[in-house]
């Protein structure tokens, strides 16, 4: 049998649960125990990909170029933390992990950490999630004997953060991305507020369909 990754949201966190799970060899970027190995994000080690990382044309900002609304978001490793994103990457495709724990902050932001490493380390294994409030070592144990399904609605609520990223506009706005689940399945919502001489123009659109509304 397999061990187990743990991944922490930031290394002071991957050691109060180390301590607690007993995983005290010091490795590469983790702690190794007898079932666990426990590493860590440092914060946000992925981010949503820029404009011009889906095509050329959106280096220079050109309004018949927008909205952008990319069949599939794209995302990739932030220069700065790349090395601790191989280590995981390394420890989730190793043939060592049977599963894995989502131990990330509990909230939207610390979901969307865990979602875009998972994402974008191609892991396929299945994975529970520590949701506490508290990292007393009795609350840390409560909520290792209560893991909660990685599918569960509620763990979802990290795929509606926005993500933004700066589009090249004259006003130097964001675009924002929001995913949506709602009666027509799941879309994209992409709003944006450009000022464009003496107009502002809010852009929205959902998915395949967009509306821009001019304000005066």
């Amino acid at each position: 049998m397999g061990k187990i990754l743990v991944i922490a949201e930031k290394p002071s966190v991957a050691r109060d649960i180390a301590k607690v799970l007993k995983a005290g060899q010091k490795g590469d970027g983790c702690l190794i125990g007898e079932q666990y190995v426990v590493s860590w994000a440092v914060g946000h080690l992925v981010t949503s990909a820029e404009p011009e990382d889906y095509d050329e044309k959106y280096k220079k900002w050109n309004f018949s170029a927008l909205p952008i609304l990319p069949d599939e978001m794209k995302l990739k490793a932030i220069k700065q933390t790349r090395d601790q994103l191989k280590i995981l990457h390394k420890w989730m495709n190793s043939p060592e992990i049977d599963s894995l724990i989502c131990a990330t902050d509990s909230g939207r932001e610390g979901e969307l950490i865990f979602r875009y490493i998972y994402d974008i380390t191609k892991c396929k294994k299945p994975f529970e999630r520590l949701w506490i409030s508290s990292m007393t070592e009795e609350a840390i144990k409560e909520g290792f004997a209560t893991l909660k399904n990685g599918e569960e609605e509620l763990f979802r609520s990290g795929s509606g953060e926005l993500m933004n990223y700066t589009l090249p506009v004259p006003s130097a706005n964001q675009c924002s991305f929001l995913p949506v689940a709602d009666e027509q399945g799941y879309g994209l919502i992409v709003m944006s507020l450009i000022s464009a001489g003496d107009t502002n123009l809010v852009l929205q659109a959902r998915v395949d369909v967009s509306h821009v509304y001019e304000i005066r």
